[in-house]
């Protein structure tokens, strides 16, 4: 699914502003773009917002190597 046309913004208040694919980031995505099962989102919000956005999508916070 494309990331706009999931209306993430009015489903949740939060947005989705970038895609991790591999070693790759995406900040952008043309019409083309699908968001795949092993991508990681990076969602931005209130906490209300991203509480509402991982009921909706049934998302799980990704795991943080690098921290």
């Amino acid at each position: 699914l494309h990331p706009w046309r999931a209306r993430v913004r009015e489903r949740t208040g939060a947005a989705v502003v970038a895609v991790e694919r591999g070693q790759e980031v995406f900040v952008e995505f043309n019409d083309a773009f699908r968001v795949r099962p092993d991508d990681v989102l990076f969602v931005c919000g209130t906490l209300n917002s991203l509480d509402q956005y991982g009921r909706e999508f049934q998302a799980t916070p990704a795991e943080n190597p690098r921290a």
